[in-house]
C-alpha cells in the first residue's frame, strides 16, 4: 500500500476506516469508510484526518432533537413541522400554559422567549413607571404644569408674538415662513418660569435649526449658550461668503 499511515479500524466523527480503497487520480490515498447509519462510502485519508468529513452525508440532513429542552419559558414538547423553506417547528409549553409551534431557530437563538406573556408582562411593567418611578419624571414641575403641559396662561399668544416680532424668520439661517417654526427659550422652559411668557426670552428657529441647538446643548437651555450658537453660525456664513469670493477670483484669473 504504499509509505502511509494506516487508518484501518479508526474512526473520524460517524466514520470508522474499515480497509485501504486506492490513490485517485491525484494521487491521494483513499479508504473505504462505514458511517453510523451504515452507508458505505470511499473518503480521502486527509479529509478524515483534517476533520472536513465527519459522515457519510446524511449528518446534513438530520434533525437536532430538541424534545425536552427549555428555552426561557419554553420547553419543547415533540416535533410540529418543516414549513415550505425547510425550517423545522417544534411544538412547546409556556409555563404560562400556552402552546404553540415555533421555528427552531428562533428558540436556539433567543429570539422566541415566551408564547408572547413575556412581552406583555414587560410592556407592562414599563406603563407602570409613571410618576417619580418614571426615568423621565422632572421633579420641579407641579401637579398644574403636568396637566397642562406647555399650555400655561399666554404661552399660546407668546408664541404667536414671537413669530411677528421676527417677521415669521428662522433667527438663525433666515429661512422665512412654512409651518415648522419654533418659538425657542433662550432661558430654559423649565428652570426658568418667571421668563416662560417674556417676549425677549423667545426668539423664532425653523424646526432643522431647533434641533441642532438642542442636538448641541442638551435640554438646559441659556442665553450663554444661545449667542455661543448664534456666533458660530454667523463665523461659519462669513467663511462660506470669502470661499465663494475666493474662487469666483481665482475662476476670472484663469479667464484672462
Amino acid at each position: 500500500m504504499g509509505n502511509f499511515k494506516d487508518l484501518t479500524g479508526q474512526r473520524f466523527g460517524m466514520l470508522v476506516v474499515v480497509s485501504y480503497s486506492n490513490s485517485d487520480k491525484h494521487k491521494k490515498t483513499c479508504w473505504n469508510v462505514m458511517c453510523d447509519c451504515g452507508n458505505t462510502t470511499i473518503m480521502r485519508g486527509s479529509n478524515l484526518r483534517s476533520g472536513n468529513t465527519k459522515s457519510c452525508g446524511c449528518n446534513r440532513f438530520r434533525i437536532e432533537d430538541l424534545v425536552g429542552k427549555r428555552f426561557s419559558r419554553l420547553v419543547v414538547v415533540s416535533y410540529s413541522h418543516a414549513d415550505r423553506h425547510g425550517n423545522h417547528h417544534w411544538n412547546t409549553v409556556c409555563d404560562c400554559g400556552n402552546t404553540q409551534a415555533v421555528f427552531s431557530g428562533c428558540l436556539k437563538n433567543g429570539n422566541t422567549k415566551s408564547c408572547g406573556c413575556l412581552k406583555k408582562e414587560l410592556a407592562s411593567a414599563r406603563c407602570s413607571l409613571v410618576g417619580p418611578l418614571h426615568p423621565s419624571w422632572k421633579s420641579d414641575k407641579t401637579d398644574e404644569e403636568r396637566i397642562q403641559r406647555r399650555r400655561v396662561l399666554g404661552y399660546l399668544n407668546w408664541c404667536k408674538c414671537v413669530y411677528e416680532r421676527d417677521d415669521y424668520t428662522c433667527q438663525k439661517c433666515g429661512k422665512r415662513g412654512g409651518s415648522k417654526l419654533n418659538a425657542h427659550h433662550i432661558e430654559g422652559y423649565a428652570y426658568n418660569p418667571e421668563l416662560r411668557i417674556e417676549l425677549s426670552n423667545g426668539v423664532t428657529l425653523c424646526e432643522d435649526c431647533h434641533k441642532d441647538y438642542h442636538h448641541m446643548y442638551g435640554n438646559h437651555a441659556t442665553r450663554e449658550k444661545f449667542n455661543e450658537w448664534i456666533y458660530k453660525g454667523i463665523l461659519c456664513r462669513i467663511e462660506i461668503v470669502m470661499e465663494k469670493v475666493q474662487r469666483e477670483k481665482d475662476q476670472r484669473l484663469a479667464e484672462a
